[in-house]
């Protein structure tokens, strides 16, 4: 870019991070009722702010750049010909002079990698084309994250310690991949926006699905104008342009319709998919006759994602934390949080391969984060089993004291609820971006979810109930990859053990779901609202100190790991594309139990 950036981004100079915090311990009130509450000198009250900045990931600051155009600089042959030469121009290829291997040579045509770029560089426009592009926001900067907290500690009689608070965290500038080639869905021709005319097509396809046959329907002021009108190449022999695309993009030809996937359908007139006439396009509408309009079909590239800094999360958390300090060769801590955190992408927020699903708002999958385990609780102790000499239970034999004294048991159990599971409604096209890049839209749900339940279902059997949404699941069985005998007509069909299934009904679950639908819906689910099973664990360590002498002693201890050998299993799949794996449980999610031993000395 000449002399007007010295860096592939801006540095970033106002990092200020500052951090205030506030404690106060009132004295004794002489208002009984506040002198019962607080106490004299018994309660501490805290408060504080800080603001921390992110560490930019290495992947987003170098390999980004390089996986850009001009430092790899990533070829494409596009338009291969039979004459060993690439017209940069998938047009100007026909099936009577593409190149063919073995025919044509064992070497493919690509165009020459050249020592230096025109600046501005466009891919298959002025310079050869490219498969896979990112791209480095030159604005890139840390993330903030603004961070809040208040709490309130109480001394209580008997060695009690009571702290009662809350923490709230607000980041933005997050690292977030953009999908430079989402389908515009303001796009608007004869006063519909294209929104507007995919839901209308996706209304009319799932009745011709369910009718079984391809149909007509409406015109939409859209694609009339957008295709030419009803007398247009490709529009006729059909009742008008709506049909017509209809027709060849809903289940009758290429499925994109049903399956909720407007951007290759969108691609497939961009690039001419239907061969109509000569043009690039089969846009013909005032100013674009055959002009193209995804960066994708101008550039010839697979994908070009921007790396910016627009991500932004939010979490909001109450806790209480309990502590008996040691007494009776007892300790015990325990804490219980209660909490929920959002986020604008279900994965990693710097993660450089998918971009969100409706770039143009990020709100509209500002949703549970993957770790929005929205309940958990710890409890740990210490006990001193009291045998042994200067316990209650000794003895006068020096010898029997040293074996039955010097037991420490040390439990540590833990339990949360589950973790947000994500719905896959489609294959990442559903809001219009870029099927290469985007994260898959998580299907609506029709009623509450808290009444699916959150635990394992053994010996699960599948009923005859299949899916009922008009699509490619619908008519199959639901859930029914654990179940050796899944359709007997709701009856036994053999005695044994069943599939383990997360619902008692996964059908009925699965039916009370919907996809996300461009052109009805503002917002969608990467992951939840649902959360998957809840967990537990009971970890303990079993120890024996013994002195041997003036200055030796020896401990002998075993740990247990998952001391109960409780199994879990892992939370399952709930993809509407994969009916027969609905719920179904097969992988496990904690380990076996591990026992340590260990003998350790001192001296």
């Amino acid at each position: 870019m000449g002399s007007k950036i010295k860096y592939p981004y801006r540095p970033f100079y106002g990092a200020f991070s500052p951090r205030v915090s506030l404690a106060y311990s009132p004295k004794g009130s002489s208002i009984g009722f506040l002198n019962k509450v607080l106490g004299d000198k018994k309660t501490v009250i805290r408060g504080g702010y800080a603001r921390i900045f992110d560490r930019n990931n290495a992947v987003d600051l170098v390999l980004t750049p390089l996986l850009g155009y001009g430092f790899g600089q990533p070829v494409r042959g596009i338009g291969a010909n039979a004459n060993g030469t690439a017209s940069n121009n998938i047009e100007s290829v026909t099936v009577a002079n593409a190149w063919r291997v073995g025919t044509d040579g064992n070497t493919a045509p690509f165009p020459a990698v050249t020592p230096t770029l025109p600046v501005p560089v466009s891919p298959g426009i002025n310079a050869p084309g490219a498969s896979f592009l990112s791209a480095l926001d030159s604005n890139m900067r840390p993330g903030a994250d603004d961070q809040l907290d208040f709490t309130l500690q109480r001394e209580l009689p008997g060695g009690l310690v009571v702290e009662a608070g809350w923490n709230g965290r607000w980041a933005k500038h997050f690292s977030t991949d953009e999908d430079s080639d989402a389908v515009p869905p303001m796009m608007t021709l004869g006063g519909q926006t294209f929104s507007q005319a995919q839901y209308q097509l996706f209304l009319a396809d799932q009745a011709a699905f369910i009718k079984g046959a391809p149909d007509t329907m409406a015109a939409q002021p859209f694609w009339e104008t957008a295709l030419g009108g009803p007398t247009s190449a490709f529009c006729s022999g059909y009742a008008n342009c709506s049909s017509a695309v209809l027709a060849n993009e809903g289940f009758g030809g290429t499925f994109n319709i049903t399956d909720f996937s407007p951007w290759p359908m969108f691609a497939d007139f961009d690039t001419n998919a239907y061969g109509v006439g000569t043009n690039p396009s089969m846009w013909n509408f005032g100013g674009c006759n055959g002009c193209q309009i995804l960066p994708t079909s101008v550039g010839h590239y697979a994908y070009n994602n921007n790396q910016v800094a627009n991500g932004f999360s939010n979490y909001q958390a109450l806790f209480v934390t309990v502590q008996k300090r040691t007494g009776h060769g007892l300790v015990v801590s325990g804490n219980y949080t209660y909490s929920h955190t959002l986020n604008t992408f279900g994965l990693n927020q710097e993660y450089t391969n998918y971009s969100a699903p409706y770039i143009w708002n990020l709100r509209w999958a500002y949703t549970p984060a993957p770790f929005d385990r929205t309940q958990t609780m710890n409890i740990l102790a210490t006990y001193q089993l009291p045998f042994g000499k200067g316990k209650y239970f000794a003895t006068k034999n020096s010898v029997l004291d040293r074996v039955i004294g010097g037991w420490t048991l040390s439990p540590v159990y833990s339990w949360g609820t589950g973790l947000p599971l994500g719905t896959a409604g489609d294959f990442g096209a559903g809001f219009g971006s870029n099927w290469n890049t985007a994260e898959d839209n998580g299907m609506v749900p029709l009623v509450d979810t808290g009444t699916f339940g959150h635990s394992a279902n053994i010996h699960a059997h599948i009923s005859s109930q299949t899916a009922t949404w008009p699509g490619y699941s619908m008519g199959s069985l639901i859930g029914y990859n654990n179940d050796p005998y899944p359709d007997c007509g709701g009856q036994i069909c053999s005695l044994g053990t069943y599939g383990v299934n997360l619902f008692k009904n996964p059908a009925a679950v699965f039916n009370s779901y919907r996809p996300a639908l461009m052109g009805l819906d503002t917002s969608t689910y990467i992951y939840g609202p649902y959360h998957g099973q809840h967990r537990w664990n009971l970890d303990f360590t079993l120890a024996k100190e013994t002195h041997i002498a003036e200055k030796w002693n020896v401990t002998f201890y075993a740990q247990f790991l998952n001391a109960l050998n409780h199994m879990e299993y892992s939370d399952p799949t709930m993809a509407y594309w994969d009916a027969s794996g609905f719920g179904a449980l097969t992988g496990q999610y904690n380990a076996p139990r591990v026992v340590e031993l260990g003998l350790r000395l001192y001296f």
